[in-house]
This record gives structure tokens, sequence and C-alpha cells, in this order.
């Protein structure tokens, strides 16, 4: 069996550049609190975030969860921490 031709050596032990290497991990990040509005939740009683902001309570316990999310996230050492603030307006949280 034939491999499909990869990238040399040389060109894949280059370092990414750490602002680039941030911006990759923030971008992934951000995508993945995006699906995570979609997603039931045991936490919530299997409930998406999104349904569950739609109540009084489980908008309390969303509310909750994001901010243990961003608390962990601020104690990040200066690394690719999410903006919350897109996440939070979706939910009406804002």
């Amino acid at each position: 069996s034939q491999r499909a031709p990869g990238p040399s050596s040389s060109a894949r032990d280059l370092p990414i550049p750490a602002a680039e290497a941030d911006e990759i991990v923030r971008a992934y990040k951000a995508r993945h609190y995006q699906l995570w509005l979609d997603i039931p939740l045991p936490a919530l009683d299997g409930m998406t975030p999104r349904e569950a902001a739609k109540k009084k309570a489980g908008r309390e316990r969303v509310d909750l969860l994001l901010k243990e999310i961003e608390s962990h996230e601020s104690r990040l050492p200066g690394g690719p921490q999410v903006d919350f603030s897109h996440v939070r307006a979706q939910l009406g949280l804002d």
C-alpha cells in the first residue's frame, strides 16, 4: 500500500509562533462553546444550555456553569482565553 505524500520532516518540525498557536486554540475553543450551546448536559438534567436558558431555574444553572468556565479560563497563564460575551448574548445572559 502506498502512502500519500505528506509534509517533509523539516516543514513538519517548524514551530508555530506563540501568537498564532494561541489564536488557533482560541478559535477551537470558540467553536467548541458554540457547539456546547446545543449539547444536552447532565448538569442541566439533560437539557442543552440553550434549552435551559429559557427557564428561570435553568438560566441560573447555565449562568453558574459559564461563571465556572470563565473562572477557569481567567486562571490560564496569559494564553488563549475565550471571551464568552457572544455565548452569553445567545443565551440572553448578557
